[in-house]
């Protein structure tokens, strides 16, 4: 194995320990977000503004980072897909086979898929203005 193989495969994997540190880290934020949503209802049901606009700042930021976290998970596996299409290539290339058409890799090709339902932002009606109560 020459020296370039060895190079992408420490890319590549650093770039999968990256990739399972960030979710592990939106696993973690959504948890917060599940305890901060709580603690927002609770002063919804109390009518204590000062809280509740606490409340809702605190989870509005947990969103922005799930947000960046997100961004940068899409990133990372786009990275892991051309590491992989870089190594696999030399492969096919060594041993003499066609090379794969461009359309054959796709972010499915990673080992990691985003639930789609974690992601989700059904509870953002915490948003309203609170003026009315």
């Amino acid at each position: 194995m020459d020296s370039s193989k060895l190079i992408v495969y420490e890319e590549l994997f650093e770039c999968d320990r990256r990739l399972k540190v960030a979710e592990s880290q939106i696993e973690h934020l959504y948890t917060r977000r599940t305890e901060i949503f709580q603690r927002y209802l609770a002063a919804y049901n109390n009518r204590d503004r000062n809280f509740r606009s606490v409340f809702r700042s605190r989870l509005l930021f947990v969103e922005g980072v799930v947000t960046a976290y997100k961004t940068y998970i899409q990133q990372k596996k786009r990275q892991v897909v051309d590491l992989r299409r870089q190594l696999y290539r030399s492969d096919r290339m060594d041993i003499g086979e066609t090379v794969a058409d461009d359309n054959e890799f796709s972010a499915e090709d990673s080992d990691y898929s985003s639930d789609e339902s974690n992601f989700s932002t059904d509870d953002s009606d915490f948003l309203t203005d609170d003026s009315d109560s």
